[in-house]
Protein backbone atom coordinates (compact mmCIF):
# COMPACT_ATOMS: atom_id res chain seq x y z
CA UNK A 1 0.00 0.00 0.00
CA UNK A 2 1.72 3.18 -1.23
CA UNK A 3 -0.64 5.65 0.44
CA UNK A 4 -0.77 5.84 4.22
CA UNK A 5 -3.28 8.30 5.67
CA UNK A 6 -3.54 9.44 9.27
CA UNK A 7 -6.79 9.36 11.24
CA UNK A 8 -7.05 13.15 10.96
CA UNK A 9 -6.60 13.00 7.18
CA UNK A 10 -9.18 10.21 6.84
CA UNK A 11 -11.72 12.32 8.78
CA UNK A 12 -10.90 15.41 6.70
CA UNK A 13 -11.34 13.59 3.37
CA UNK A 14 -14.54 11.99 4.66
CA UNK A 15 -15.86 15.51 5.35
CA UNK A 16 -14.96 16.55 1.80
CA UNK A 17 -16.94 13.54 0.53
CA UNK A 18 -19.95 14.75 2.55
CA UNK A 19 -19.56 18.30 1.16
CA UNK A 20 -19.53 17.04 -2.44
CA UNK A 21 -22.74 15.11 -1.79
CA UNK A 22 -24.43 18.40 -0.82
CA UNK A 23 -23.69 20.17 -4.14
CA UNK A 24 -26.93 21.20 -5.89
CA UNK A 25 -27.19 20.54 -9.63
CA UNK A 26 -29.41 22.37 -12.11
CA UNK A 27 -30.38 19.08 -13.76
CA UNK A 28 -31.84 16.41 -11.42
CA UNK A 29 -29.75 13.30 -10.86
CA UNK A 30 -32.90 11.19 -10.69
CA UNK A 31 -36.54 12.33 -10.72
CA UNK A 32 -36.59 15.58 -8.71
CA UNK A 33 -33.39 15.00 -6.72
CA UNK A 34 -30.90 17.82 -7.37
CA UNK A 35 -28.10 16.61 -5.11
CA UNK A 36 -26.52 13.26 -4.41
CA UNK A 37 -27.29 13.75 -0.72
CA UNK A 38 -31.02 14.21 -1.37
CA UNK A 39 -31.09 11.05 -3.50
CA UNK A 40 -28.91 9.19 -0.96
CA UNK A 41 -31.24 10.12 1.91
CA UNK A 42 -34.31 8.99 -0.03
CA UNK A 43 -32.68 5.64 -0.84
CA UNK A 44 -31.83 5.16 2.84
CA UNK A 45 -35.50 5.67 3.75
CA UNK A 46 -36.59 3.19 1.08
CA UNK A 47 -34.11 0.50 2.18
CA UNK A 48 -35.22 0.32 5.81
CA UNK A 49 -37.49 -2.56 4.77
CA UNK A 50 -37.49 -4.84 1.74
CA UNK A 51 -40.56 -3.78 -0.28
CA UNK A 52 -43.25 -6.30 -1.07
CA UNK A 53 -44.14 -4.51 -4.31
CA UNK A 54 -41.92 -5.42 -7.27
CA UNK A 55 -42.33 -1.91 -8.71
CA UNK A 56 -41.12 -0.34 -5.44
CA UNK A 57 -38.12 -2.68 -5.41
CA UNK A 58 -37.26 -1.82 -9.03
CA UNK A 59 -37.48 1.91 -8.34
CA UNK A 60 -35.11 1.57 -5.38
CA UNK A 61 -32.65 -0.41 -7.50
CA UNK A 62 -32.80 2.29 -10.19
CA UNK A 63 -32.17 5.00 -7.59
CA UNK A 64 -29.09 3.15 -6.28
CA UNK A 65 -27.71 2.95 -9.82
CA UNK A 66 -28.29 6.65 -10.51
CA UNK A 67 -26.67 7.58 -7.18
CA UNK A 68 -23.72 5.32 -8.04
CA UNK A 69 -22.68 7.43 -11.02
CA UNK A 70 -22.61 7.28 -14.80
CA UNK A 71 -21.63 3.60 -15.07
CA UNK A 72 -24.84 2.72 -13.23
CA UNK A 73 -26.75 3.30 -16.45
CA UNK A 74 -25.35 0.07 -17.89
CA UNK A 75 -27.79 -1.86 -15.70
CA UNK A 76 -30.64 -0.01 -17.44
CA UNK A 77 -29.18 -0.09 -20.96
CA UNK A 78 -26.10 -2.23 -21.49
CA UNK A 79 -23.45 -1.79 -24.17
CA UNK A 80 -25.23 -4.22 -26.50
CA UNK A 81 -28.47 -2.27 -26.30
CA UNK A 82 -30.22 -4.72 -23.97
CA UNK A 83 -31.57 -4.02 -20.50
CA UNK A 84 -30.44 -6.01 -17.48
CA UNK A 85 -33.18 -4.45 -15.38
CA UNK A 86 -35.84 -5.71 -17.80
CA UNK A 87 -34.31 -9.21 -17.60
CA UNK A 88 -34.29 -8.88 -13.80
CA UNK A 89 -37.99 -7.92 -13.70
CA UNK A 90 -38.89 -11.02 -15.68
CA UNK A 91 -36.79 -13.45 -13.63
CA UNK A 92 -38.31 -14.58 -10.29
CA UNK A 93 -35.08 -16.37 -9.30
CA UNK A 94 -33.03 -13.19 -9.71
CA UNK A 95 -35.58 -11.23 -7.65
CA UNK A 96 -35.44 -13.91 -4.95
CA UNK A 97 -31.62 -13.75 -4.86
CA UNK A 98 -31.71 -9.95 -4.68
CA UNK A 99 -34.15 -10.01 -1.76
CA UNK A 100 -32.05 -12.59 0.06
CA UNK A 101 -29.01 -10.34 -0.49
CA UNK A 102 -30.99 -7.44 1.01
CA UNK A 103 -31.86 -9.59 4.03
CA UNK A 104 -28.22 -10.57 4.57
CA UNK A 105 -27.09 -6.95 4.15
CA UNK A 106 -29.65 -5.87 6.76
CA UNK A 107 -27.82 -8.23 9.14
CA UNK A 108 -24.46 -6.68 8.13
CA UNK A 109 -23.46 -10.04 6.68
CA UNK A 110 -20.69 -9.61 4.06
CA UNK A 111 -22.11 -12.63 2.20
CA UNK A 112 -24.72 -10.18 0.86
CA UNK A 113 -22.07 -8.81 -1.48
CA UNK A 114 -21.56 -12.18 -3.20
CA UNK A 115 -25.33 -12.55 -3.61
CA UNK A 116 -25.63 -9.11 -5.22
CA UNK A 117 -22.86 -10.16 -7.62
CA UNK A 118 -25.13 -13.01 -8.78
CA UNK A 119 -27.54 -10.47 -10.28
CA UNK A 120 -26.78 -10.22 -14.00
CA UNK A 121 -25.46 -6.74 -14.79
CA UNK A 122 -24.35 -5.93 -11.23
CA UNK A 123 -20.57 -6.11 -10.89
CA UNK A 124 -18.41 -5.73 -7.76
CA UNK A 125 -18.49 -1.90 -7.64
CA UNK A 126 -22.28 -1.79 -7.70
CA UNK A 127 -22.70 -4.90 -5.54
CA UNK A 128 -20.97 -2.89 -2.81
CA UNK A 129 -23.36 0.03 -3.33
CA UNK A 130 -26.38 -2.25 -2.96
CA UNK A 131 -24.82 -3.92 0.10
CA UNK A 132 -24.14 -0.50 1.62
CA UNK A 133 -27.68 0.84 1.19
CA UNK A 134 -29.41 -2.28 2.51
CA UNK A 135 -27.11 -2.54 5.54
CA UNK A 136 -27.88 -0.75 8.85
CA UNK A 137 -26.29 2.67 9.38
CA UNK A 138 -24.86 1.60 12.76
CA UNK A 139 -23.04 -1.39 11.23
CA UNK A 140 -22.67 -0.66 7.52
CA UNK A 141 -21.16 -2.63 4.69
CA UNK A 142 -18.80 -0.78 2.35
CA UNK A 143 -18.42 0.08 -1.30
CA UNK A 144 -15.33 -1.08 -3.13
CA UNK A 145 -14.59 0.56 -6.48
CA UNK A 146 -11.55 1.49 -8.56
CA UNK A 147 -10.52 4.27 -6.15
CA UNK A 148 -10.56 1.96 -3.15
CA UNK A 149 -8.78 -0.70 -5.23
CA UNK A 150 -6.05 1.75 -6.29
CA UNK A 151 -5.37 2.65 -2.65
CA UNK A 152 -4.56 -1.02 -2.02
CA UNK A 153 -2.47 -1.30 -5.20
CA UNK A 154 -5.10 -3.20 -7.18
CA UNK A 155 -6.34 -2.25 -10.65
CA UNK A 156 -10.06 -2.48 -9.92
CA UNK A 157 -12.62 -3.93 -7.53
CA UNK A 158 -12.38 -7.40 -9.08
CA UNK A 159 -8.59 -7.44 -8.65
CA UNK A 160 -8.91 -6.18 -5.07
CA UNK A 161 -11.31 -9.01 -4.24
CA UNK A 162 -8.84 -11.51 -5.64
CA UNK A 163 -5.90 -9.90 -3.83
CA UNK A 164 -7.69 -9.83 -0.45
CA UNK A 165 -9.41 -13.20 -0.99
CA UNK A 166 -12.96 -11.90 -0.80
CA UNK A 167 -15.22 -9.10 0.33
CA UNK A 168 -15.44 -10.31 3.95
CA UNK A 169 -11.67 -9.95 4.33
CA UNK A 170 -11.82 -6.41 2.93
CA UNK A 171 -14.56 -5.50 5.44
CA UNK A 172 -12.42 -6.96 8.25
CA UNK A 173 -9.46 -4.88 7.10
CA UNK A 174 -11.59 -1.75 7.17
CA UNK A 175 -12.77 -2.66 10.68
CA UNK A 176 -9.12 -2.76 11.77
CA UNK A 177 -8.46 0.60 10.11
CA UNK A 178 -11.52 2.06 11.86
CA UNK A 179 -10.03 1.11 15.25
CA UNK A 180 -6.59 2.33 14.24
CA UNK A 181 -7.95 5.70 13.08
CA UNK A 182 -10.39 5.91 16.01
CA UNK A 183 -13.36 6.90 13.83
CA UNK A 184 -17.03 6.05 14.36
CA UNK A 185 -17.46 3.45 11.60
CA UNK A 186 -15.86 1.90 8.53
CA UNK A 187 -17.69 4.31 6.22
CA UNK A 188 -15.47 7.15 7.43
CA UNK A 189 -12.46 5.10 6.32
CA UNK A 190 -14.02 4.06 3.00
CA UNK A 191 -15.21 7.56 2.09
CA UNK A 192 -11.98 9.15 3.25
CA UNK A 193 -9.92 6.82 1.04
CA UNK A 194 -12.34 7.31 -1.89
CA UNK A 195 -12.11 11.11 -1.68
CA UNK A 196 -8.32 11.06 -1.23
CA UNK A 197 -7.81 8.86 -4.30
CA UNK A 198 -10.38 10.80 -6.36
CA UNK A 199 -8.74 14.21 -5.82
Amino acid sequence: MKHILSGKEISSYNQKWQTEQDIKYSIPIFASYHSYKALHDEIQKRTLEIPISKSDLIKTIQMIHFWGGSTGRYFMINRKGGSYIEQFKANPDQIRIYKEACKQASLSNPDAFDLFCKIKGIGPSFAGKHAYFWSPSNNPLIIIDKYIAHYFDANNAKDLLKKKKGYANIVNEFQKLKKEYKVKNILVVERGIFQFMKK
